[in-house]
């Protein structure tokens, strides 16, 4: 029994292998005697630009293979096809290039037979594509005035004319002389404020490049400003929720002046050029007088602001600078300052004693309070802060010489930005012992920011006598929970604790959340900072750092993608 058991078992197992191995020869569509091909393997494709590749694998026996792209996947019209011989590698890639632009494609790929009735059955996919590849430069805000648009290539294709076309608009054929075609750039004139335009090359009657780009528009109400109007009296004398443009690449010098800012206003640059230079003293947040001010939004844009003082129209690093580029006058005055949105955008911040944000003589009015909603820095290049910190410690400083300050802001964003020689931290904002059962703990976010030579003085420039105690990079003292610090997409190359006011503890009284965050071996925190380490050091991580230029190394590819945006 045993024996025929053993037998009937060896027949049963030998009977679905080869009903296995028939199925999967069906599955095949083969036959032995007359074998259709295997399909091939590996289908995967990718855009490049307004392209697509396709790659896959062998199918052995084939004399070729056949891509097929069609827009609807019944395939009833084939937008693209591509016949790849066979060859001696195990590899095949087909590359489609001219395709419409961020269209979703349905792919079909077979083995071709030597008799076309033996071709493997399809394999599918699909795939969207980009955008074409453009020669044309992004057109920025700098690039544009009111009327005009200044455009620039990269690389001359042989047209000979930009073609602008815009809704509702008459196409523009402007003609390009040899200058400009030697020089890759032009000026386009008589466009329309608000509207948004298509510049493209043609050559040979086909599209070879194209930017979209949106002409600035002269904002309702907006005072436009030179350097010889009186910009301190414009501001203060503007009306509520005003915005004031300053003309582009021109230089303002009110480094012995301070402007108060009591509504809610706009300071920003005027399309056109570069970033305006504003030499000031301080920006007076609520103003001097004793009365209450309540801003919703006051907003800095697209400005460079120093606190150096010019001597003959010439900066002077060995001088001393002003303290802060935003301040407080509150120490004589019981009065409330409200802030809904300080937001400062697209700026350079330079050369400031103590911070960007500080107040002018620490102390306070027992009765006076300060509140803001949110503090936003976006898109910011800053360096040379606290070079005579004497109790300011930070960027961006809410406290005064001692906690009886009632001052308070509910949410930090940092965000798209470089900090470099700061002597200092980033956020002190400590809590009154008043008010810590009355507000709720801050929260910082910090996205896509580069860090370097902090805690270092910047290179020949005065130093004053008061250095402060050690600080923290983010300080939130006495609340009664622990703020709330995240830290994403962000580089720290060297960070000094052993000789500056930076400690060791990144943080005090916080919680820190890191997500795709790096430090270098120069990052001198403990381990409670807990970004990723790299082994690089801030030389390794910034290779260009010397110059100020801190466009992070290739060789770690982590840091794609990652740190200030304009470095990559």
């Amino acid at each position: 029994m045993k024996a025929t058991y053993r037998k009937l078992l060896t027949l049963a197992a030998a009977l679905l292998t080869a009903a296995g191995f028939i199925a999967c020869q069906d599955d095949q569509s083969q036959e032995w005697n007359d074998p259709r091909l295997f399909l091939p393997t590996d289908l995967v494709n990718f855009k490049q630009d307004n392209g697509l590749v396709v790659r896959w694998g062998i199918s052995y026996g084939a004399a070729g293979y056949r891509v097929d792209l069609s827009e609807d996947a019944e395939f009833a019209e084939i937008a693209a096809t591509q016949d790849i011989p066979a060859s001696d590698g195990k590899n095949y890639e087909a590359v489609f290039t001219g395709l419409e632009e961020e269209t979703l494609y349905y792919i079909r790929l077979c083995a071709l037979a030597d008799n076309e009735a033996l071709n493997s059955k399809y394999l599918y996919s699909e795939g969207t594509t980009g955008l074409m590849r453009s020669v044309f430069n992004e057109v920025g805000y700098a690039d544009m005035t009111y009327t005009s648009a200044a455009l620039s290539w990269t690389e001359d294709l042989g047209a000979r004319e930009i073609l602008l076309t815009a809704t509702g608009e008459a196409d523009i054929h402007r003609v390009l002389s040899d200058e400009e075609i030697r020089e890759m750039q032009a000026v386009v004139t008589d466009l329309k404020a608000g509207v948004k335009y298509k510049a493209s090359f043609y050559v040979n009657g086909e599209l070879a490049s194209y930017v979209w780009f949106t002409m600035p528009q002269l904002p309702e109400g907006a005072i436009l400003v030179t350097n010889e109007d009186d910009l301190k009296t414009v501001i203060e004398e503007a009306p509520e929720g005003a915005i004031v443009l300053l003309t582009a690449g021109q230089t303002y010098d009110y480094s012995s002046e301070t402007i108060d800012l009591t509504k809610a206003v706009t300071v920003k640059a005027a399309p056109g050029g570069a970033k305006p230079r504003l030499y000031l003293k301080s920006f007076i947040l609520g103003g001097t007088t004793e009365t209450s001010s309540s801003m919703p939004l006051v907003r800095i844009e697209g400005l460079e602001v120093s606190g150096l003082i010019p001597s003959g129209g010439q900066e002077d690093l060995s001088v001393q600078p002003n303290d802060a580029m935003f301040s407080f006058d509150v120490k004589n005055t019981a009065r409330d300052i409200a802030v809904g949105r300080l937001e400062i955008a697209d700026c350079i911040i330079r050369n400031y004693a103590k911070g960007c944000l500080a107040s002018i003589d620490y102390g306070f009015h027992a009765d006076a309070r300060i509140r803001f909603d949110t503090i936003l820095a976006d898109n910011l290049l800053v360096y040379d802060l606290g070079r005579d910190v004497d109790n300011v410690n930070s960027f961006l400083h809410l406290c005064g010489r001692t906690d009886a300050n009632d001052i308070y802001c509910a949410n930090f964003i940092i965000r798209n930005s470089t900090f470099h020689h700061l002597y200092h931290g980033l956020i002190e904002a400590r809590c009154w012992t008043g008010i810590k059962d009355q507000v709720a703990a801050p929260t910082a976010e910090v996205t896509n920011c580069t860090f370097d030579y902090m805690g270092l003085m910047a290179d020949g420039v005065w130093t004053g006598t008061k250095k402060g105690g050690q600080r923290y990079l983010f300080e939130f003292l006495g609340y009664a929970d622990k703020a709330e610090i995240t830290l994403s997409h962000t580089i720290v190359g060297e960070v000094r604790t052993n000789n500056s006011n930076i400690r060791p503890t990144a943080f005090n009284n916080a919680t820190l959340t890191c997500t795709a965050t790096f430090k270098s071996i120069d990052t001198a925190f403990d381990s409670k900072f807990t970004a990723t380490a790299t082994n690089l050091s801030s030389g390794q991580t910034f290779p260009k750092r010397a110059e100020y230029d801190f466009t992070p190394t290739t060789d770690y590819a982590n840091f794609f993608g990652n740190g200030d945006p304009r470095w990559q």
